[in-house]
């Protein structure tokens, strides 16, 4: 497969849909658990809200390479309908997204219960993108 062949309108919803995954997971539905589990004072927080929008551009930027990436496991692997995106995305979040993290766990100390939220986001955010790639070619 040539970076010609992948259809960047896929790939850009794709990063996009990983922003609004994002800004639902942990804003709306988990922002205050999430924030008191990573023990974050108001001042590193109104810090964190200075350099929010570098942060959500390089964010962006990376879920286009992820995209990207998934695309040429699709392609690949010759995956197609929802079922294949389904699986993709499940099979990348327990093999490497859920693994990784778990290292947080293990070797940081960090609470288990953060350890949901971020694999519970990571979990959404393959499967949508999973599914986006693979319905969408």
């Amino acid at each position: 497969m040539y970076l010609k062949e992948i259809n960047y309108l896929a790939v850009l919803i794709a990063g996009i849909a990983n922003m609004v995954v994002g800004f639902l997971w942990y804003g709306i539905f988990f922002g205050k658990a999430w924030l008191a589990l990573v023990n974050k004072t108001e001042e590193e927080l109104e810090k964190m809200r200075k350099s929010a929008p570098k942060a959500y551009i390089i964010n962006f930027l990376f879920s286009l390479v992820m995209a990207v990436v998934i695309v040429y496991i699709v392609h690949g692997m010759k995956l197609k309908g929802f079922l294949g995106g389904f699986l993709l995305g499940f099979f990348l979040w327990l093999g490497v997204a859920m693994v990784l993290r778990l290292n947080n766990v293990l070797f940081e100390k960090r609470p288990f219960k953060l350890f949901l939220i971020n694999t519970g986001f990571d979990f959404c955010v393959l499967i949508v993108m999973g599914l986006i790639l693979t319905l969408w070619k």
